[in-house]
């Protein structure tokens, strides 16, 4: 892990069509009990900092605030279909569609 502190921001957002790939889907289409993107990244946070102390940032960001318009980063990612929310590490997109903490940990050691 290199030496600045390194931001990971979770974008959260309405995903347009279809079931939210969480694998949770019941027959009726609906998701079962699952954490909200805020609370994931909240624990996300708290796994990164006990593994990397204060040289990570963890940022959430719900664009229905603001309007998708807002968040030209996402525009290409959800054009290729990819669904919310996404990962990015250092300014760079590195996961869609959900938050795997050991993943973002194996991504931020390779740094």
């Amino acid at each position: 892990m290199s030496q600045e502190k390194i931001l990971v921001e979770v974008y959260d957002g309405a995903s347009i069509g279809g079931c939210c790939s969480c694998s949770g889907c019941s027959a009726e289409g609906s998701c079962g009990p699952a954490e909200s993107v805020a609370e994931t990244t909240a624990v996300l946070a708290r796994e990164l900092a006990q593994s990397f102390g204060a040289g990570v940032e963890v940022k959430f960001i719900d664009t229905k605030d603001k309007g998708i318009q807002e968040y030209a980063q996402l525009w290409p990612l959800l054009r290729n279909g990819y669904r919310f929310p996404f990962v990015f590490i250092k300014g760079e997109p590195r996961m869609a569609g959900g938050i795997s903490v050991e993943k973002i940990k194996e991504l931020i050691e390779k740094l």
